[in-house]
């Protein structure tokens, strides 16, 4: 049995908006050419769509858009983070919200205004960016 492989290639492209439909605007940093893609393609990570200068890498099968997907992690700025209360055990946790209004589990430290490094799959805090 002979398996044929599928000729797939791969673009960085910075997102530009998102439309009233939910499509994604998208644009090649070096030709730039622009293409519109469902937001489908993005998963779950679709959430950060609306992060600030972001670049995705879009895959294309016989020029058609199969898959897109966001970098592992991104860097966000924190638009509100709440007082912390602190645990019996001595540490300190709350949610803070980020640009893209997404919700993030960050340390006491993280203050408004603060950049932090987030995972994009899971909206995890990874670091103070």
């Amino acid at each position: 049995m002979q398996v044929e492989l599928a000729d797939v290639e791969s673009k960085d492209m910075q997102v530009l908006y998102q439309d009233d439909d939910g499509n994604v605007h998208v644009m090649d940093g070096t030709t730039f050419e622009q293409a519109v893609l469902s937001s489908e393609l993005f998963g779950e990570s679709r959430r950060w769509l609306g992060t600030p200068e972001l670049v995705v890498s879009v895959s294309y099968f016989q020029g058609e858009p199969v898959a897109a997907k966001l970098p592992y992690k991104i860097s966000v700025k924190v638009l509100d983070a709440p007082a912390s209360v602190g645990k019996e055990d001595g540490t300190s946790t709350r949610h803070v919200v980020v640009e893209g209004g997404i919700s993030v589990v960050a340390p006491s430290f993280v203050r408004t205004g603060d950049i932090i490094v987030v995972r994009t799959e899971d909206a995890s805090y990874m670091t103070k960016g």
